[in-house]
């Protein structure tokens, strides 16, 4: 069984990114191979993941301006040949322009290294959560 950090994005209209902490994601099973080979990863591992998410995530104007925040999880599929594949929002809705968001920073991702098993390679679905927060009025 193979279970996945997921990396929490904290995301703020003043600051950019504020906080980057990796968790383990709640009973998120990807996928069972009969035997475990390598996991898919970002090309330089977490670090690079991270660094990415920080260079490319933009809290969006219109959502700050309804005070709209709240976590998006976004499902992607890490093909065979490590392209990201099927991106789209799971679990409940939140606000369309923050899911637009955090859908369009995956989609920019580059090519993962694919996971490999003695049987070969294959795609397996990946979830990522962002979490919109607006800075507490004082």
């Amino acid at each position: 069984m193979i279970i996945l950090l997921a990396l929490i994005m904290v995301l703020r209209p003043d600051t950019g990114i504020t906080r980057l902490k990796s968790q383990p994601a709640k009973n998120e099973v990807i996928f069972t191979p009969p035997h475990i080979g390598n996991i898919p990863q970002f090309p330089g591992g977490q670090p690079a993941l991270e660094r990415f998410i920080a260079d490319h995530a933009k809290y969006p104007a219109d959502a700050v301006a309804r005070k709209a925040q709240g976590t998006i999880n976004v499902a992607f599929t890490v093909a065979f040949n490590g392209a990201i594949t099927h991106v789209y929002r799971i679990g409940p809705p939140v606000d369309s322009s923050l899911e637009k968001e955090a859908i369009r920073v995956i989609k920019l991702m580059p090519n993962w290294k694919p996971y490999t098993s003695f049987e070969g390679e294959g795609p397996v679905q990946l979830n990522q959560p962002f979490r919109f927060t607006l800075p507490k009025k004082k």
